[in-house]
């Protein structure tokens, strides 16, 4: 999954993904740039190890929503 703005926005929108079938060896890419109303993301440090930079913040805000 690929936020850009992951760190900087409180609730980043998926720009794209890619999923990746290892036993089948297929690939599935999804462009969310020009969609109306892409996913965003919320709870943010489930996403991230306890020892990233920005995890005690990202869980205050979850904790404040």
């Amino acid at each position: 999954m690929f936020y850009p703005d992951f760190d900087t926005d409180a609730h980043p929108a998926l720009q794209a993904s890619i999923q990746v079938d290892v036993e089948t060896l297929t690939v599935n890419y999804r462009d969310y740039r020009d969609t109306e109303n892409p996913p965003i993301i919320h709870r943010k440090e489930t996403f991230v190890t306890p020892d990233y930079p920005l995890y005690e913040e990202f869980a205050a805000l979850t904790r404040a929503q």
